[in-house]
């Protein structure tokens, strides 16, 4: 039989890793499942010797702690999670190519033009469609924004922070009050407020960053930015709208674009966000398993161009998963420092 694919799957304790492993189940793979809590509910989901507790993706040494770890269990793909590790991991992509792993994410230019919001409106505005966006800065006139950009007692305007994920910092304002709190330091967005539906198209696309295929979703139900409930649609302007936006950034795997209509019913961009998301179950269910396609993409191998998905609908539910309590307390003792990690772990089979 063929070795595993042996996978080093960084955030274990969010939904998008939760949706890789589920995604991966009837996979030939081996997971590593990795995170910064012991109590991370990925990391239960795999065998003892296969939880491995990491520093946080800020932390100075994430990186080389991450190389360090591939190396030794002999990893074949490195899943990175997490909006703040990716630029991390990217920048020292050179390293994973060198010792065989294929990381599983975009360049760091990529990276610098999805993850900065700011930075693509700027680059890519005049060829998609944007809501009406301006950065909080020392140049901003306050009292000259266009209508769009005004809020008022009947009219909501979208401020939020030029970096971040998940909806945090997000607020809806109907005056200007809120800002004069904020630094002028452009860190900060006004964007116009979109009233249509909002939806997120996920995109597979090859090594190189061209699409192969995009299943549009809406969010209908949103907690903590993660959909909870939600369906997919045929749409092709969605579609296409993605599609064209992920090949102009060059984002290779899976990634999400989100957008929304505004109230003439034209759909416009949000953002994009370059990793797994988080209701990628659905897309899976709905027939196209962008997790196990992006893995064997980078292992090198093709995947088919005519792939299909269905309309289907989703709802989440709460599902526990049942550990020994001696396997919470090693998990604790670990990150206390009070014991080593097993060592089996580079050999495991």
């Amino acid at each position: 039989m063929k070795r595993p694919t042996r996978i080093l799957l960084t955030g274990a304790g969010g939904a998008a890793a939760i949706a890789f492993m589920k995604a991966m189940a009837n996979e030939n793979v081996m997971i590593f499942a990795a995170d910064m809590d012991p109590y991370a509910a990925g990391l239960f989901l795999v065998p003892e010797e296969r939880r491995l507790l990491i520093p946080a993706g800020a932390h100075p040494g994430f990186a080389d702690h991450i190389f360090a770890l591939c190396v030794e269990l002999g990893i074949d793909v490195c899943v990175p999670t997490v909006d703040v590790e990716l630029p991390i991991l990217a920048a020292i992509q050179d390293r994973f190519e060198a010792a065989s792993v294929s990381l599983m994410t975009a360049s760091k230019e990529s990276l610098e033009r999805c993850l900065d919001k700011w930075t693509l409106f700027e680059t890519c505005h005049e060829t998609m469609p944007f809501p009406d966006t301006v950065r909080i800065d020392e140049k901003l006139n306050l009292a000259a924004l266009p209508e769009s950009l005004t809020p008022t007692a009947s009219h909501a305007v979208i401020l939020k922070p030029r970096a971040g994920s998940g909806g945090r910092g997000v607020q809806l304002i109907r005056s200007l009050a809120p800002l004069s709190g904020l630094p002028r330091d452009g860190s900060w967005l006004l964007q116009e407020f979109l009233p249509g539906t909002e939806y997120s198209v996920d995109v597979l696309s090859d090594t190189h960053g061209r699409p192969v295929a995009a299943v549009p979703r809406s969010r209908l139900k949103v907690d903590s930015g993660v959909a909870v409930t939600g369906r997919t649609h045929y749409d092709p302007e969605l579609e296409h709208l993605a599609r064209i936006l992920v090949a102009n950034i060059k984002l290779p795997y899976v990634c999400n674009v989100q957008l929304r209509r505004d109230r003439r019913g034209q759909a416009r961009v949000i953002e994009i966000n370059p990793r797994l998301p988080g209701t990628m179950s659905l897309t899976v269910a709905a027939g196209i398993n962008m997790p196990a396609l992006a893995t064997r993409l980078a292992t090198g191998l093709d995947v088919a161009r005519n792939l299909h998905f269905k309309e289907l609908a989703m709802v989440r539910t709460w599902q526990e998963h049942f550990v020994e309590v001696g396997a919470l307390t090693r998990m604790e003792e670990r990150a206390a420092g009070t014991t080593s990690a097993p060592r089996s772990t580079s050999t495991a089979a």
